[in-house]
This record gives C-alpha cells, sequence and structure tokens, in this order.
C-alpha cells in the first residue's frame, strides 16, 4: 500500500478513451482526446433541531447522487461526428471513376451549380505540327509509345483537351487520332482542375477559365461570370471525375447516444486508472469547429446514468487502478 504522501500519486494525465454505443459489438477508439474529466454531484436536504430558539443543524442527508463526464473529441472522424451529431451510423458512399461528356448545364451569372460529380479534371496535351489533318472533338487519341488514350473534348492551336483518359501519355511521343488522320508529337501532358467549358455539343467557341466561368473542381461545381461570353445561361461540360469513397453522417437522425464509456489511464508520471462508465449518454458540448486557425476539439459531455440492474453494487462506475 502506498504511504498516504506519495509525489508518484501525482497525476499528469493521459490516456485512451472508447466508446460501446448500444447495440455494437466492441469498442470504438475516439482518437486522441486531450480532456477528459468526471464530475461526482450530491444533492442534500439539512435537518436542524427545534429544541432551542436558534436552530442548529443536527443532520444532512443525500437525496440525489449524479455523475457526469466531459471530454474533447480532437478528430473529426465520421465515426465521431456521428456520436457528436447524433447519427443513426457512418453512410458508406462511392463515386466512380469516369466521365462527363458534353453535358448541358443551365448557369447562374454569379452562381455556382453542380455538376453531379466531384474531383473533377481534364488533361491537356500540348503537341507540334499536326500532320495529315487536323484532329477531331470525339475522336480518341493514342500514345505510339505510352498507348495510353483519351478522347479529346476540344482542339485548341498547338494543343487538345482531354477527358476518359487511360494511361499516362510521355513528351516526345507521336500522338494519333483514332478516326481523323492527323498525327503530333506530344512535348507534355498536363492534368489540370478545369473542365472543357464550350457553347455547344458540337463546339466552335472554347469558354475562359477566370473569364467567362469559374470553376471548384473538388466539389465539381461551375460559376458563370456575368459579363462574360456564356450565352443565354447555358454551355455544354466535360470532363473526368475521379474515383473517391464518401462517409456521411446523418445528423440529428437519432435523439440520443448512449452506450459505456471506457477510459485506459496511461500517463508518463502518476498512477494508472482504468474507468468504466456503464451506462453514459453523450451529448456534444458545444461547437464543432469546421473552420478555425489552429486544431478545434469537439467538446463532449456524458452523463452518467445508474445502472442498478446489471451492476447492482456500483451502478454508476468503477474506477481501477492498475500496479
Amino acid at each position: 500500500m502506498p504511504l498516504a504522501y506519495d509525489t508518484d500519486n501525482y497525476l499528469y494525465g493521459k490516456g485512451r478513451l472508447y466508446f460501446q454505443r448500444d447495440g455494437d459489438s466492441g469498442y470504438l477508439d475516439l482518437g486522441n482526446v486531450p480532456k477528459f474529466e468526471i464530475n461526482v454531484e450530491l444533492s442534500k436536504t439539512d435537518h436542524y433541531s427545534s429544541r432551542s430558539g436558534t436552530k442548529q443543524k443536527d443532520k444532512s442527508v443525500v437525496t440525489e447522487k449524479k455523475a457526469s463526464a466531459a471530454f474533447d473529441l480532437e478528430e473529426y472522424s465520421a465515426e465521431n461526428l456521428d456520436l457528436a451529431f447524433l447519427g443513426d451510423g457512418v453512410q458508406a458512399g462511392a463515386q466512380s471513376a469516369g466521365s462527363i461528356e458534353a453535358q448541358a448545364v443551365a448557369t447562374v451569372a454569379n452562381r455556382f451549380v453542380a455538376l453531379g460529380k466531384s474531383d473533377i479534371s481534364i488533361l491537356k496535351i500540348a503537341h507540334g505540327t499536326v500532320a495529315g489533318g487536323p484532329f477531331q472533338v470525339g475522336e480518341t487519341v493514342t500514345g505510339g509509345t505510352s498507348a495510353a488514350t483519351a478522347k479529346i473534348a476540344w482542339v485548341g492551336n498547338g494543343f487538345i483537351e482531354c477527358i476518359d483518359v487511360s494511361g499516362t501519355f510521355a513528351a516526345g511521343e507521336t500522338v494519333t487520332g483514332g478516326t481523323s488522320t492527323g498525327s503530333a508529337t506530344a512535348s507534355g501532358a498536363e492534368t489540370l482542375s478545369d473542365a472543357v467549358v464550350v457553347d455547344a455539343a458540337s463546339p466552335t467557341v472554347r469558354y475562359v477559365l477566370g473569364t467567362d466561368y469559374d470553376i471548384d473542381a473538388v466539389e465539381g461545381m461551375i460559376r458563370e461570370r456575368a459579363g462574360g461570353s456564356i450565352a443565354g445561361n447555358a454551355c455544354y461540360v466535360s470532363a473526368d471525375h475521379a474515383a473517391k469513397s464518401t462517409n456521411s453522417v446523418r445528423a440529428l437522425a437519432n435523439s440520443s447516444c448512449s452506450g459505456e464509456l471506457l477510459f485506459v489511464g496511461d500517463p508518463d508520471d502518476g498512477p494508472r486508472w482504468r474507468v468504466q462508465c456503464w451506462k453514459s449518454d453523450l451529448t456534444i458540448g458545444g461547437a464543432a469547429g469546421f473552420i478555425s486557425e489552429e486544431a478545434t476539439p469537439i467538446p463532449m459531455t456524458a452523463d452518467i446514468l445508474a445502472d442498478a440492474t446489471n451492476h447492482p453494487n456500483e451502478p454508476f462506475f468503477r474506477a481501477t487502478e492498475a500496479y
């Protein structure tokens, strides 16, 4: 047994926090948690003697016991946000790799509209003089050395802009059209966070990024610029979109989030404590900061409820010191 006065009992706390939601199997690791605190509160009713002129308190009876926890979630994982936002489980989704080709888009001046796909791009292949005839929009070009292929969405002066790209084009190789007789030596190939934005499915005008339109390539949105050349709030858009997986949280799909909260202490200095809160009801305790100058944790609180049915001798929680 340690002595009553022992500096080894000073606690510079560190550890890991886990949560097992009701109905789940196994514990979710909540990641880096810079704060975990437990607060115990008692409510008392005082009794006063009436045996003399001045009442004297002669007894105090505990009428209410409750406990709570407060902790910060520093990791904005889908699982943590699902707990904080009272979701009904992380919803997995996916976007397949592919292309949009000459998609008709109704634009709005100075407003972004969605293209329906995210993480979009095009491939720009710079080349020298075209021999044998011009390249054509819609045909597939092939790299003579790399065997890479791509479909032309726009033919420019000394370059072609392409979608449906497969493989990697190499500088110095011959690029040959599939239906035209055109061929040229590629001087470089560059993937751009852009789209081919034109006036028609069979285009005659290539609109200019930053003058006629803006692109949010990550979200997959286009904005017509007022004063630009896009006519009648209509254009045609071509671009590739990358394969990606998504996780979604349906916020407030539930009214509560309850389960077991487990803390496993691992301090550099001080006693190592393990705390099991059998029945905890989690609630977000403040704002989740999606824009900030520094890492902003999600403040969480937990009402630690009594579970007398399963733990009659310790209904709220157990704290165990491990030597």
